[in-house]
């Protein structure tokens, strides 16, 4: 019975990571939008996204 607790914790363990994975890949989809844009200020993207100031100020304006 141990190995059923065990893979039930390995199993919400990664369900966690695959959410977690999702929401940096829509933040790094919205920072890009954004910046796309070109309304707003890298600072401002970073401050809306959660996106490091690094990443938006790399990415490509068009």
């Amino acid at each position: 019975m141990t190995w059923e607790i065990d893979l039930s914790i390995i199993q919400e363990d990664a369900e966690k990571k695959g959410i977690a994975l999702g929401e940096k890949q829509n933040a790094l989809a919205n920072a890009k939008a954004l910046k796309k844009q070109g309304k707003l200020t890298d600072a401002e993207i970073c401050e809306v996204t959660k996106v490091p100031l690094q990443v938006v100020a790399a990415m490509p304006a068009v």
